[in-house]
């Protein structure tokens, strides 16, 4: 049992990973007032640059419609669930094209924070 251990843990290690620097770590806001539709913490996707001192920055946002009154919420809440909670986001997303930090994917943008 103890090599099968030591194997797996080989070939995971061996295994290739996607470029790294694509991922982007979950971050919630600190103020507590921020909130999603269903009052679920306020959040973003975030990724700093290789350089971390470019004063550059790419900021997306993810479309999805809006809601002003209970009725147009509600009707959002049944097209978009995803996108009125953040109860159920990953803790990390890959994301690559417009953010990605491969110069080869992405010659503009690519030593931008996301």
């Amino acid at each position: 049992m103890r090599q099968l251990i030591v194997i797996l843990c080989l070939l995971a290690a061996a295994h290739p990973v996607p470029y790294g620097h694509n991922y982007f770590e979950l971050k919630f806001f600190n103020d507590s007032s921020l909130k999603c539709n269903d009052g679920s913490p306020a959040g973003y996707y975030y990724r700093a640059a290789k350089n971390v001192e470019s004063r550059d920055w790419l900021i997306f946002l993810e479309g999805g419609w809006y809601c002003f009154d209970k009725e147009t919420c509600f009707s959002r809440h049944l097209q978009h669930p995803k996108l009125f909670s953040s109860n159920n986001w990953n803790k990390r997303r890959y994301l690559t094209g417009i953010l990605s930090s491969e110069k080869r994917l992405n010659p503009v943008y690519h030593e931008y924070h996301n």
